[in-house]
């Protein structure tokens, strides 16, 4: 069975990014994370 959500013949979720390594994927999905929430803390003050 074929996973939608998957990058086909890979183990990556598909991304906006397109990114195809699952080490960058993944570094790519920490630093998102730390800048919404730098920004959040930013705008809140």
């Amino acid at each position: 069975m074929i996973d939608p959500y998957l990058i086909p013949n890979t183990n990556i979720l598909k991304n906006k990014l397109n990114i195809l390594d699952m080490d960058t994927l993944e570094k790519a999905e920490a630093d998102i994370t730390y800048l919404n929430q730098v920004s959040e803390k930013t705008y809140l003050s």
